[in-house]
């Protein structure tokens, strides 16, 4: 498979998809809308047990890191299964119709543009890790990865445990905590507060919402960075700039455990 620069997550999270047991799962970043507000990704896959094939498109608000709109979902059923043949093709056009016009409201720009840079990726294998819960990554000219840097980054990912358990295996179900912390190395790109370094939490979990099904393992797969002014050969500027982390996580299923994803959204400042 040929990875290009901006599907390279998109590769490397078909991978990963194809070894657990259970549902399997891609994600795939979409899109940000041109001022940044919002950003829409989609997951696509196979349900355990039924073979059927689905998918998904979520926006999300990027500064409150929530949904915008409910997500869209289409999923085959023994109605359609024969015609469909289990498609994932069928599955992502059906669910792109449905979500059209809401993508259009929102501004999404899908495809590639110089505005998004994929700042890191972890290729990560069937077995959930702790290494796979840390990414570090650097603000730097892409063409250049040895030399400076305008700053460096680490996002890190903590499970917390509920104390209570799923009942299909017995593992305790998880909340995630995911945190970026990030120095500057340039006086010219401070961030928002007016300081070289930051630290804060970009999501925590009070609860676990009912939408993720008994999650009991959690990885950091990959992250974006956007900012509306950034060209090709640029560092990105902290104080313009928007990330968005794609998490995978996995949770009961009747084969074995069942891949999923999640977006974690936030700001810089």
């Amino acid at each position: 498979m040929i990875c290009s620069k901006w599907f390279l997550s998109l590769c490397s999270l078909s991978f990963a998809a194809s070894t657990i047991a259970g549902d399997s799962a891609v994600a795939k970043l979409m899109g940000f809308s041109k001022d940044g507000k919002y950003v829409a990704f989609e997951t696509f896959g196979v349900k355990d047990g039924s073979g059927f094939a689905y998918a998904t498109i979520a926006i999300l608000n990027v500064d409150k890191n929530e949904y915008a709109i409910k997500p869209f979902r289409v999923q085959d059923s023994e109605k359609t299964l024969e015609k469909l043949l289990g498609s994932h093709s069928a599955m992502r056009k059906s669910v792109l119709a449905q979500a059209g016009a809401s993508l259009k409201k929102f501004g999404i720009v899908t495809g590639p543009t110089e505005r998004v840079r994929q700042v890191g990726i972890n290729y990560l294998g069937k077995e959930f890790s702790e290494e796979g819960r840390t990414l570090q990554f650097e603000n730097r000219n892409p063409f250049f990865q040895i030399g400076l840097s305008a700053g460096s980054c680490q996002l890190k990912l903590d499970q917390i445990g509920t104390g209570k358990f799923e009942q299909l295996w017995n593992y305790e179900i998880m909340k995630l905590k995911l945190s970026l912390n990030c120095e500057s190395n340039y006086e010219y790109n401070k961030f928002a507060n007016g300081t070289e370094k930051i630290s804060k939490v970009l999501q925590e979990d009070a609860n676990v919402p009912a939408s993720r099904f008994d999650p009991f393992n959690y990885e950091i797969e990959t992250a974006f960075v956007f900012d509306p002014d950034m060209t090709e050969g640029d560092s990105f500027d902290f104080k313009k700039s928007k990330i968005v982390v794609l998490v995978r996580y996995l949770g009961p299923g009747f084969e074995g455990p069942n891949l999923d994803y999640l977006a974690v959204s936030g700001n810089f400042d």
